[in-house]
């Protein structure tokens, strides 16, 4: 009877450690079927803190709400277009061809998928000065 009684608290222990590895095992996989496997996000766009390059009071149009063509007397040519960060809702639309704002400000690298040329370059920019002579 007293080797009955051990083997019964053998078998108990058994599949205490059996359950509690199991459990174990099961509260594991549930962390790892949880977590989200989350991609870096690339460095571009406004969100982006690297600095690619600066615009000095610019001769600009605004062509729709926040994106701006800097105009270059000396090339007589657009440099290109960027597009605000953070844009003013009292900004007016430029007439075409009149280059009526001044702007000052931090451009970004735009976002592109891989392997790709940007048809029209349009970047981002954290606009530190406008002016108008519109007076918006």
């Amino acid at each position: 009877m007293i080797q009955n009684s051990s083997k019964s608290k053998n078998f108990k222990s058994y599949m205490n450690y059996h359950r509690l590895l199991l459990y174990t095992t099961i509260f594991a996989a549930g962390l790892v079927l949880s977590c989200d496997i989350k991609e870096p996000k690339p460095d571009c766009g406004c969100e982006s803190k690297e600095i690619i390059g600066t615009i000095i009071d610019g001769k600009a149009s605004l062509i729709d709400k926040s994106l701006f063509a800097i105009y270059d007397d000396k090339r007589n040519q657009i440099i290109g277009l960027f597009y605000a960060c953070n844009p003013d809702p009292a900004w007016k639309n430029s007439e075409k061809d009149v280059y009526d704002y001044i702007i000052s400000g931090k451009y970004k690298r735009q976002c592109l998928p891989p392997n790709t040329l940007p048809y029209i370059p349009n970047y981002p920019i954290e606009v530190t000065k406008v002016i108008s002579s519109n007076n918006y």
